[in-house]
C-alpha cells in the first residue's frame, strides 16, 4: 500500500480517540480505589497496611479526577459537551 493510500486519522478522530482512553483511564482508576478502600476498612488504625492503602486511594482518586477534567477539557474542544459553569 502506498504511502498516499494510507487514510491518517483527522484531528477530531484523534480527539474522539483521545476522549476515550481518558474515559478508561479514569475508569480504571475509579475502579482500583475500591480494593483500598476495602483495606481501609479492615486495617488497624496506626498499621503500615493502612497507611500504604491511604496513599493507594489518594493516588486512584486524585489521578482518575485529573484524568477525568482532561476528558471534560478535550470534549469541550470536541464540541461533545457543553462549557463548564
Amino acid at each position: 500500500m502506498s504511502d498516499q493510500a494510507q487514510t491518517k486519522p483527522t484531528p477530531s478522530q484523534d480527539i474522539i480517540n483521545a476522549i476515550d482512553v481518558l474515559r478508561y483511564g479514569t475508569s480504571a482508576l475509579y475502579e482500583m480505589g475500591s480494593p483500598f478502600t476495602a483495606i481501609l476498612k479492615e486495617s488497624d488504625r496506626h498499621s503500615h497496611i493502612r497507611n500504604l492503602a491511604k496513599i493507594g486511594q489518594y493516588l486512584a482518586d486524585d489521578w482518575g479526577g485529573a484524568l477525568d477534567c482532561k476528558r471534560g477539557d478535550l470534549e469541550e474542544i470536541a464540541g461533545t459537551r457543553g462549557p463548564r459553569s
